[in-house]
């Protein structure tokens, strides 16, 4: 994986982690379940973002 896409991902989970998970709490009422949502997103990240680039807007769901 590129340094720079690593670096990406690694930012973006650390400041936007805590809103990502609210609001899929919001959605699940769950935030056991909202944690692992959101690690699955992180996973996806990890598989995509290196072959197709980091978004625009990484953050938004």
């Amino acid at each position: 994986m590129a340094e720079a896409t690593q670096r990406a991902i690694e930012a973006v989970w650390r400041i936007e982690r805590s809103r990502i998970v609210a609001g899929v709490a919001r959605l699940v009422r769950d935030v056991g379940l909202a944690e692992d949502l959101a690690q699955d997103a992180l996973i996806a990240a990890l598989e995509h973002w290196p072959q197709d680039g980091v978004p625009d807007n990484p953050g938004a769901g």
